[in-house]
Formats: structure tokens, sequence, C-alpha cells
């Protein structure tokens, strides 16, 4: 069984205010290339004189402007449209000496309802210019470090433009081992160089670094403990075939912490089905160094399966997200039903003679092995009394049975000394369980 770390995301940034803010980058060098038109600034040719008048400029969607000037930034208002004009140069030879000449531009419009966006554009005046915004996430999240949990680029992020990811901790900034032209990477232990375990409490950053010279903003992810190691399961079986009484008690190897909640979800192991879900700030101490958490809920007997993680708040989290499917996984284990209680009147016989008292019934029975059998018997209506007890031990045709012996399911038994009556019996083993029609 794997530790898990988890990670509380914070979004790390310097504008404090109210609403949602995106983190922008912009980037663009308007360098002039000679593209060998006539209509075009030759920067081959020395007399070539190219302006620089060119321009980058975001707007929203009113066209009010947000930002004219490239470089890194935080927004209050979410991008709509990005302007570039790449400016003009004057032709100073030849017969067009003294003309001017544009060197056009672009515009496009950023779609809505997106959460992230990035684009880059290669013209034919001009080398790559490209945006990547960012909204920035203000809102919790549980991520898991040891393995099937991801930190993302924005999906419109190539990951042949992304050179490596970085992480921050305790203001040391390091490589995260094998992130090259990686649009995520998987949090894991080995991907740093300093032990998260010994960092609890800390916050560890991240960023992606491109090619084009972009970076994307730090964003935090606050260290929590370690979800408990798993020590066993203790399963509780069905009283009766026909009761849903089962249970169990999943026991871990370290109490829990303060403010630290255990949640635990159930799976019919069968068909993945979700049974259901617990959660608890306490749990037993059951000495030895180990505490468990005893289900609330009544099981039938069948096949189940427990995935469980601890994290610092309450109110448990959603059993169908999909960081579940890496967290910590109990192995498939069974409560069981017991075998059902039958007997048959095998055979019976009628007094032989007024008021003798010889009359009998057979009775043969099974149950669950080790479980004891007892029988109670009623004439005309009356439980009959034998030795202070309406529930008699059903010693069959053992004499050692004595009702208990553990390896014998079926047996039989007489009910002898009867006189002339109308007999009903019932037949109960040691937990109380009957057969079905006979209750």
């Amino acid at each position: 069984m794997k530790n898990q770390i988890f990670l509380l995301a914070l979004i790390c940034t310097n504008l404090i205010g109210y609403g949602q803010t995106y983190f922008v980058s912009v980037k663009n060098s308007l360098y002039y290339q000679n593209t060998g038109g006539a209509s075009y600034c030759f920067r081959s040719n020395p007399a070539s004189v190219p302006s620089v008048a060119g321009f980058l400029r975001l707007e929203d969607k009113n066209g009010i402007v947000l930002q004219n000037t490239d470089g890194d930034f935080t927004l209050n208002t979410r991008p709509a449209k990005f302007i570039e004009n790449s400016g003009s140069c004057r032709w100073i030879e030849g017969s067009n000496r003294g003309s001017t000449y544009s060197l056009g531009g672009y515009t496009f419009t950023i779609p809505e309802n997106q959460n992230a966006y990035y684009e880059v554009k290669t013209f034919q005046i001009a080398a790559p210019s490209a945006i990547y915004f960012e909204t920035i996430d203000n809102s919790p999240k549980e991520l898991n470090c040891n393995g099937g949990t991801v930190i993302s680029a924005p999906s419109v992020v190539p990951s042949s433009d992304i050179i490596e990811w970085e992480y921050s901790i305790n203001s040391t900034v390091g490589v995260v081992n094998n992130s090259q032209n990686k649009q995520s990477i998987t949090i894991s232990l080995n991907s740093f160089q300093v032990n998260l375990r010994d960092n609890i409490g800390k916050t560890i950053f991240f960023r992606f670094k491109m090619n084009n010279g972009i970076q994307s903003s730090f964003k935090g992810y606050k260290i929590v403990s370690c979800s408990p190691d798993f020590h066993s399961i203790n399963k509780t079986d069905t009283t009766c075939n026909y009761t849903t009484d089962g249970g169990f008690k999943l026991n871990v190897k370290r109490n829990l912490n303060s403010g630290e909640e255990l949640v635990i979800t159930l799976y019919d192991a069968n068909n993945n089905a979700l049974v259901g879900q617990e959660f608890t700030t306490s749990l037993l101490n059951n000495g030895g160094g180990n505490y468990g958490y005893l289900w609330t809920g009544n099981l039938d007997g069948g096949n189940y399966s427990v995935k469980y993680q601890s994290h610092n708040g309450s109110g448990g989290i959603n059993p169908n997200d999909s960081s579940w499917n890496s967290l910590n996984s109990v192995g498939t284990f069974e409560v069981k039903k017991p075998q059902s209680v039958n007997f048959s009147i095998t055979n019976s016989s009628d007094e032989n003679c007024f008021e003798i008292n010889d009359g009998y019934i057979d009775i043969s029975a099974s149950r669950e092995p080790g479980r004891g059998l007892f029988f109670q018997l009623t004439k005309d209506g009356t439980v009959q009394i034998f030795n202070g007890t309406n529930w008699v031990n059903y010693t069959g045709a053992n004499p050692n049975d004595n009702g208990f012996n553990s390896f014998t399911s079926t047996t039989t038994t007489r009910i002898n000394k009867l006189g002339k009556g109308t007999y009903r019996v019932k037949v109960r083993d040691a937990q109380k369980c009957y057969m079905r029609n006979n209750n």
C-alpha cells in the first residue's frame, strides 16, 4: 500500500481583489524578416529603414484596452481580443524612394468560456508572436502526489513548446525530473530533490517554461499529511442467512491529526457499484499502534472493496472523482452468509395404548457448522417446557454432539414420550436463526 501525500491547491499572486483574475503573458519581437517581397522591408539591405511603430494590444469584448505592452501581468477582466500591428517601413532607394509601406498585422478573438488560452502566429514580416492566459482559480483542490495525480498545462499548449517544468520549495528552484516536452506531469515522490514528507505544512510551487520565452505563473500547493497506512480489515458476517447485519472495521496504522478527516468509500466488488461513503474525524484506539473505524451501515452478504483517504477539512469526497483511481485501495473482502437452518419431520408414531405416552417425532435438521441446534415443541397451542426452558438442546444422533459439534452440520433427533395431541415443532440455531418458513 502506498503512502499518500495530498496537495491543497493555492494560487500564488500579488494581486488582491474581488472576482476572477487572469494571468497573461504576451511576447512579440516585432522583428522584421527579409521575405523577398518588394512591399516589405529588406533587412539585408543597409539602406532599408524599418520603423518601430508596431504595437501589441489586448482588449475586452467591448473594445476597451486592457494592456498595450508585452510581458507578464495579471488582469481583472477577461481578455477577449488580441491585436498586433507590425508597423511600417520607408523605402529609400530605387524608383519607389521615399514611399512608406505597411507591414501588416493581425487580430484574433479569444474564444469565450475557456479557462486558458494559448496562441502563436508566424507571419511573413515578423517572428512568432504569442499570447497565453489562464484563469486563476482560487477554489481549493486536493491532488494525489503519490501517483495518478497530474498537473497539466492548458490543452491548447502543445507539448513540443514546453521546455520543462520547474518547482520551488524553501526558496529553492529545481527542475521536475523527466518533465521535458510534457503537457502534464505526474506528482510523485521521486520527482523532486526534496522529500515531501519532511515538508508537511509547507507550500511547493510549480510552473512550466516554453521555448518562446513564455513561462506560466507559479501555482502553489500546500503539502498536507499522508493518509494513514492500511493495517487490516475486520469483517463481520451476517448473523443469519436471511439477515443483512454484516459489517467491517477499517484499521490503519496511526490516529488522525487535529483537523484531519478520514473518508471511506465502499464498493460492491462484483460490479464496482457504489455502496456508500462515510467519514470521520476520530478513530477507535485498537491498541498496538493501530486505530479503527467501524462502518455504521448494515451490509448484506457479498464481496466488497474499500477506498479511503484523509484530508484537511470536512464533508467527504466525491466517490466518482477520478483522483480516487489511485488512492489507498483495500483488497476485496467477503461478508459471508451462514448456512440456512433447515429441518424436516422424517418419521412419527402415535401412542400405542391410551395414555401410555409412547408416541414420538423424528426430526432431521441442518445448520451452519459449529452452531448448536435447539427445538421448541408446542402441544395443542401450548409451548412445552423441558427442564425449565422452552428451547431444548438438539442433541441429535451423536451423543457427544451436545448441539455444538463443529464438524456436524446435519443431524437427526427423536422427541419421544409423547401422548395424544396436535404438535408443532420449531428449530433454530445458537444464533437464533430459524428456518424461514418456521418463524
